[in-house]
């Protein structure tokens, strides 16, 4: 509580005004004037407040007596009030608790309002901080893409300069390429006119200088020619002369060849005659033939095969029902010749499906021998495509021929024949001779046709499909079969076709006999050297002189290659 009391004389100039608060009510232990409403605008004094110093509150009392004592109060009134104001005095001295209590909850209250508010604006001064964040990180956003687009636009522009540059730069390439073009044109239509003026001077000097020329060459050269004239007369005469002396000469020395060649080929015919009539007795006896005979004789079984097989053939497709039947029997065989494997498993499938479509159901004659031609005509075929490809499905290709030769009767004559017709004289082997075997004499065409030469083949080519063919005959000569097989296809006949081919020096000049020879050692080689021993050694032994000498294969280029596959495969030979 607080009382009011006038506030003694200040020793400041000024005076500070009355403070009131809205908390604070005025003391009801003041005590007041008549005219308190002007006291302080009248007397200048102020009521003593709960903060004024004690020594200050007795000067203010001695003070107020002073102004009561020269009032115009009575004096027992002056007492009472001087009286009450010391009272007062004494009271305003007073500590009140609550006041105190008062005081400190409102200091702690204005420290708890500083605490919250330094709080909230610690929590206002983050937000601004993530706000002004935020702000700064959307702004970069913002400004990295407004710098991208502004880096893009650059780049447009940096790179339509770059090429309207270019398009400026080929502009002034083309319009100074254009002027210079026009002032080279320029230039060279001016050298063009110097240079024909000076061609022009140029070739009526050398006119006047060719007429002088000419007069001189023309004088000279009929002194020259009247000179060569009677040169190229005495030269003549003597060039015919001498021409003379060495065509007679020549003639001289071809007729004495000729004649000891003749003389030589009588000598060997008549050798070769003399030992085939002391070795006929022999032959007879083991059933044993001449080369030629066997040609003789393949040429008349082709022959007579070749009409009766066009007349078969045609009359087998005259009628539908026979064409059909051997239609369907002919594409089974060439299927199943196509699907041979190296195999034992597939050669015998191949060979009882082979039989079964020959003999199952049997056929008529006509159908069954246009059939086993048909046959013969697939596997010499498959020879002349697959095995030059493949060597080794020679192999297979020979057990089937062979098993079907031992199986299939009258097949081994229709497959001879065909044989003799695809192979000419080697199959025999055997020199094909000037006359054919009804004693007409064969042109050019026909004598190829009988070598089994093909029109437009070289002679690369025939001796290539040659080889693959006798491949097959090797093998079928090497082929395991149950029983005998013809005469033409035994096992002899290896040793007989080696034999017959040293024998005859016109085989043996041939390109084609050292590839045949060659092929023959590939597929049997090392069986014929367990089978003939010492003798078979000393063949080869033959055989490798004649390669060193060249005296097989000839002079011909293809032969060089053909003769060392021979030498390589003799020595391949008689090492195993």
């Amino acid at each position: 509580m607080r009382f009011g009391l006038p506030r003694s004389s200040s020793p400041a100039s000024i005076r500070r005004p009355k403070r009131h608060l809205p908390y604070r009510s005025t003391s009801t232990y003041g005590l007041f004037s008549d005219s308190d409403s002007d006291s302080d605008s009248s007397s200048g004094d102020t009521w003593l407040d709960s903060d004024s110093d004690p020594d200050t509150n007795l000067d203010v009392k001695s003070q107020a007596s002073k102004k009561l004592s020269g009032s115009t109060l009575p004096s027992a009134e002056q007492t009472l009030v001087a009286d009450t104001v010391a009272a007062i005095r004494v009271r305003a001295q007073y500590n009140d608790p609550f006041e105190d209590w008062e005081r400190e909850a409102r200091k702690e209250a204005f420290y708890a309002a500083r605490r919250q508010q330094a709080v909230t604006r610690a929590h206002q001064e983050s937000a601004r901080i993530a706000a002004r964040g935020q702000n700064a990180q959307l702004q970069a956003a913002v400004l990295a893409r407004e710098l991208d687009a502004v880096a893009a636009q650059l780049r447009a522009v940096g790179i339509r300069q770059s090429q309207e540059a270019q398009a400026r730069d080929a502009h002034w390439a083309a319009q100074d390429r254009a002027r210079w073009t026009s002032i080279n044109a320029v230039i060279e239509a001016e050298e063009a006119k110097v240079r024909a003026a000076l061609e022009k001077e140029r070739k009526e000097r050398e006119e006047v200088e060719r007429k002088r020329m000419e007069e001189e060459e023309r004088r000279r050269k009929e002194e020259d020619e009247r000179k060569k004239e009677d040169e190229e007369r005495r030269r003549a005469d003597a060039e015919r002369k001498r021409r003379e002396e060495e065509k007679e000469e020549a003639g001289r020395k071809k007729r004495e060849k000729e004649e000891a060649e003749q003389k030589k080929q009588k000598e060997l015919e008549k050798m070769q005659a003399e030992e085939l009539q002391r070795q006929e007795g022999a032959r007879k006896a083991l059933s044993m033939t001449s080369p030629q005979e066997d040609w003789v004789e393949a040429r008349r079984m082709l022959k007579a095969r070749l009409y009766l097989g066009s007349y078969l053939t045609a009359l087998v497709k005259a009628g539908t029902e026979s064409k059909k039947l051997w239609n369907e029997r002919r594409r089974k065989i060439t299927h199943r010749v196509g699907q041979l494997t190296n195999d034992p498993q597939s050669i015998a499938q191949v060979s009882q499906h082979i039989l079964e479509a020959v003999h199952n159901p049997p056929l008529p004659e006509p159908i069954r021998t246009a059939l086993l031609s048909t046959l013969a005509k697939a596997i010499i075929l498959q020879a002349e495509t697959e095995v030059i490809a493949e060597p080794r499905s020679a192999t297979p290709l020979g057990q089937v021929a062979a098993n079907l030769l031992g199986a299939i009767e009258g097949f081994a004559d229709v497959f001879w024949t065909k044989l003799v017709q695809r192979t000419g004289g080697w199959i025999v082997p055997a020199s094909i001779p000037a006359q054919d075997v009804d004693g007409n004499t064969f042109d050019k065409a026909a004598f190829l046709k009988a070598r089994g030469h093909r029109a437009d083949e070289g002679i690369a080519e025939y001796t290539a499909r040659v080889a693959g063919i006798m491949r097959v005959y090797f093998a079928v000569l090497g082929a395991r079969v149950d029983a005998p097989l013809a005469r033409m296809f035994q096992r002899p006949r290896f040793w007989a076709y080696f034999a017959r081919m040293v024998s005859q020096p016109r085989l043996l000049a041939s390109p084609v006999a050292p590839e045949l020879l060659a092929v023959a050692l590939d597929v049997a080689g090392a069986n014929a050297k367990r089978t003939w021993g010492a003798q078979w050694i000393k063949m080869l032994a033959l055989l490798y002189d004649g390669v060193e000498m060249k005296r097989i294969g000839g002079d011909a280029p293809e032969a060089q290659g053909t003769r060392v596959r021979l030498q390589l495969q003799i020595e391949r030979t008689l090492g195993a």
